[in-house]
């Protein structure tokens, strides 16, 4: 005996009945992920705010020491630093040439100090920036000392040999045969205290006296020294 088929209906209720919602363990993970990506949208945004307008790239942050060495902003990174090793660096020539042994082992010291302080303001290494930071007061108090000795300050006479190049050399600062219109002449018969390997000369008609040079240079190491702190 063959029963008759009883048609399926849908009712418009049932067709509009909400999915169930998926309470999975993976869908809850993706919802978490949503709603943090929302949390940090306006992060991004900050961040975003902070590119550099002129290149277009992000700027990292360097820790606190950044403002020591680099500054705050990204354009000037790093700019300040360069102009000290470069100032280091053509005195560094100079003093080499006046064959000034104190001078000479003070700026590569400082050289050296400078590129570490710049890797740790990098790598945001504290010790290194402490350390940088406490060579810098001694760079500006020994050329305040420089200043002085060039100026003859107090019993200080530029004329000494022992502080300048170690009694190794009776040689003065470079500045003082090669200044701006300075003429050299050699004087003879040189006297007999004067060494075999030194000539005795006259020097005449400089527009700036060679210390005044030297003065100069080392006030320019003092003003970028206190910039960099500042």
């Amino acid at each position: 005996m063959m029963l008759p088929r009883t048609p399926i209906t849908i009712t418009a209720a049932a067709a509009a009945a909400p999915a169930r919602r998926d309470t999975t363990p993976a869908a809850g993970k993706a919802a978490a992920r949503a709603q943090t990506s929302k949390k940090l949208s306006p992060a991004r945004g900050q961040r975003a705010s902070e590119e550099d307008p002129t290149s277009g790239r992000r700027c990292r942050p360097c820790g606190p020491g950044a403002r020591l060495l680099l500054g705050r902003r990204c354009p000037r990174r790093g700019v300040c630093t360069e102009r000290v090793k470069v100032c280091v660096l053509e005195r560094q020539i100079f003093d080499f040439l006046g064959y000034q042994w104190a001078p000479i082992l003070a700026n590569f010291v400082h050289i050296i100090i400078v590129i570490l302080g710049l890797f740790g303001t990098i790598q945001y290494r504290p010790r290194y920036i402490t350390g940088y930071a406490v060579w810098l007061v001694l760079w500006v108090t020994w050329n305040v000392f420089v200043i002085c000795f060039y100026l003859e300050a107090g019993d200080l006479s530029k004329e000494t040999d022992l502080i300048l190049t170690f009694n190794i050399s009776m040689h003065r600062s470079w500045w003082m045969e090669n200044g701006p219109g300075c003429m050299v002449t050699s004087v003879t018969p040189a006297p007999d205290w004067a060494p075999e390997d030194h000539r005795y000369i006259t020097v005449s008609g400089c527009f700036l006296e060679y210390q005044y040079i030297e003065v100069a240079h080392s006030s320019l190491q003092i003003i970028l020294a206190v910039s960099v702190q500042s």
